[in-house]
């Protein structure tokens, strides 16, 4: 039916798209693997977000993705200030002022 040469034609498009699955299921799996968590505790790092009351070392409340957190800083921050999380300890975020560039 094929012939000698459609076999070794047809064989060669079924390793391309073997070989090109392959290639796109590796990138998708590195590709998860490689980013940021998106949920959790450790997708909150980094997130900016608005002092919802002062914040100091004894603590506050920030806003951040829709919600309510407790936060506490080093430094004193004021209310409506835009703050950056810099870590978490428990259920309590620790931020810091957040100034653009």
């Amino acid at each position: 039916m094929f012939g000698v040469l459609g076999w070794f034609w047809l064989f060669i498009i079924i390793s391309v798209f073997a070989g090109g699955l392959v290639i796109v299921i590796i990138y998708l799996v590195l590709r998860a693997r490689l980013e940021k968590p998106a949920t959790g505790y450790e997708g909150m790092v980094g997130e900016i977000g608005r002092a919802d009351t002062d914040i100091t070392q004894n603590g506050g409340k920030v806003f951040i993705r829709g919600e309510l957190w407790n936060a506490w800083s080093h430094r004193k921050i004021k209310k409506n200030t835009r703050v950056k999380v810099v870590g978490i300890e428990g259920m309590v975020l620790k931020v810091e002022p957040y100034y653009e560039d």
